[in-house]
């Protein structure tokens, strides 16, 4: 029996944190097929051929950053069932309200080791992840290692 691959477009800029993402979801034993985009411009081209199940941004990208890219995917409904997750260092309050605001359905705050990361990406994908991630709210919103 095959299992069909969780489909995941992730804009993050830095590469060592794109390599840390793609190790971490290994280590998870989540069977993937990733698409990266290097910023919020490249996100928005990948989406006009490529759906996927989920999204990953990153806030802080050269070019046009994550919460701007935010807010143009949710601008347009065909990306409504489409859950968003800010991964960032960041914990700005400012940038947990803003992206919550603007339609992102969790706020992941990066862990320095991808060992970590790879436990909250289980938490993430473990029983009906998707219903869990589109029906959360402010309480809920911010998922950290710590």
């Amino acid at each position: 029996m095959s299992v069909t691959p969780l489909k995941i477009l992730q804009a993050e800029d830095d590469d060592d944190d794109r390599f840390l993402f793609n190790r971490a979801i290994k280590k998870a034993e989540i069977i993937t097929e990733i698409v990266y985009a290097r910023d919020g411009d490249e996100c928005l081209d990948k989406l006009k051929t490529y759906i996927p199940d989920i999204i990953f941004l990153d806030i802080n990208m050269s070019g046009m950053n994550g919460r701007e890219c935010l807010k143009l995917i949710r601008k347009q409904n065909i990306f409504d069932d489409i859950p968003i997750i800010i991964l960032t260092t960041s914990n700005h309050e400012s940038d947990i309200t803003d992206t919550f605001q603007s339609g992102a359905n969790l706020f992941v705050i990066k862990p320095f080791r991808y060992e970590d990361l790879s436990v909250l990406l289980k938490k993430i994908f473990t029983g009906n992840w998707k219903t869990d991630l589109m029906n959360r709210d402010a309480e809920n919103y911010v998922l950290s290692s710590e």
